[in-house]
């Protein structure tokens, strides 16, 4: 989805915007959009299961395909926005554990924006309202990325137990 991070000078340009990180996930639907369309068709295809998906952090990216899947089976988006908050504690232990055990890394954590490493639930509400407000729903984002009715059908039937 995103092959590339941000360098310093333009997390440090970002971070005072109080929509810093919703922005960067919706810099993320475009620049990952064949990324994105590709895991949703691979969930939509049976032999698939079970799969696993992540990121480095495990966070931005991994909740944006996770908030996506979610909302296409039907969960609603304050349960979508819980189980992305889950992170926050996964985050304060990773961050500690860098910190420890990655000298080199302590630094550019510290002056890492509070937003770059949050999870916030109002964070992911606002991209999920973003993709409804540009595309009408779920559904017709992911149809623009060469998702086709049948592989969210595929999904659901594998997924919706």
């Amino acid at each position: 989805m995103l092959d590339v991070i941000w360098t310093p000078e333009q997390i440090e340009s970002f971070a005072e915007s109080p929509t810093f990180l919703v922005d960067r996930y919706r810099e993320m639907l475009v620049i990952g959009d064949r990324a994105l369309g590709e895991s949703l068709r691979l969930f939509g295809a049976g032999e698939t299961y079970p799969a696993v998906f992540h990121c480095a952090a495990g966070k931005d990216r991994t909740g944006i395909l996770a908030a996506l899947v979610l909302g296409l089976l039907g969960v609603p988006d304050e349960e979508i926005a819980e189980d992305y908050a889950l992170s926050r504690d996964g985050m304060v232990r990773m961050i500690e554990w860098v910190k420890e055990n990655v000298p080199e890394a302590r630094e550019r954590l510290s002056a890492a924006p509070t937003a770059l490493m949050s999870a916030e639930p109002d964070t992911i509400l606002a991209l999920l309202d973003h993709i409804r407000a540009e595309q009408g729903s779920l559904e017709g984002y992911v149809l623009t990325l060469g998702v086709e009715a049948d592989h969210i059908a595929g999904m659901q039937a594998a997924l919706l137990v």
